[in-house]
């Protein structure tokens, strides 16, 4: 990655890293598929290792300046499985489960707050308890997914990571305004001064399972 400095705000710099290394990645994957009549399951178990990956870092460089870059981690380890059922009612009707308790939407920005809103939904799509939706995607005003989102059954949290609200905006500029919306800042964090931790990303997580 060339070096390179953008002023994000003005506490906020990110800067890329050319001493990089190339993350490679090895994926197994087992596929499973039974269909029987009217029934039909698939899953899929995948173990992924990646070596070298690439994660983005945040030093807190002065009491007002929040340093925002990239580095190499050791090995990242995911495993999971995915399973998909189909019934079959009749000819034209069919009838496909789904798992997931709510959807979330998230502002990741440039900031330790954005950082804290992306980490807060990436674990949670981990665990199952949320399927992730694309901001951006609602930004360009990509009409299949904005009529998807107006027709979910599941309740919408939109977590934003700074005041401006940005993603409950963007939403609200596309139609969709039945959302539980949630800003970092609600939790004690504060904007380019506080340093992202575990805890505070399981005290949101609870939150939101909570509410939803």
């Amino acid at each position: 990655m060339m070096s390179y400095i953008v002023v994000s705000d003005q506490m906020t710099y990110e800067t890329g890293n050319n001493n990089l290394i190339p993350e490679i990645s090895d994926k197994i994957e087992f596929y499973h598929s039974f269909i029987k009549e009217k029934v039909q399951i698939k899953s899929n178990m995948y173990y992924n290792i990646t070596h070298n990956y690439i994660a983005q870092i945040s030093t807190l460089q002065t009491a007002q300046q929040l340093i925002e870059s990239y580095a190499n981690g050791n090995i990242s380890k995911k495993s999971g499985i995915d399973l998909d059922a189909t019934y079959k009612i009749g000819q034209e009707f069919s009838v496909n489960p789904g798992f997931s308790i709510f959807h979330i939407i998230r502002c990741s920005g440039a900031s330790n707050t954005g950082q804290y809103t992306d980490e807060v939904a990436r674990k949670l799509s981990a665990s199952g308890n949320a399927d992730m939706i694309c901001l951006a995607k609602v930004a360009i005003m990509d009409q299949p997914l904005i009529k998807k989102i107006k027709e979910l059954n599941t309740k919408i949290v939109v977590l934003d990571g700074c005041p401006f609200n940005c993603a409950e905006k963007i939403l609200g500029d596309a139609g969709i305004t039945d959302v539980i919306h949630l800003n970092t800042t609600d939790f004690d964090i504060i904007k380019g001064k506080t340093q992202g931790t575990e805890e505070k990303v399981d005290e949101i997580i609870e939150h939101i399972k909570n509410l939803s």
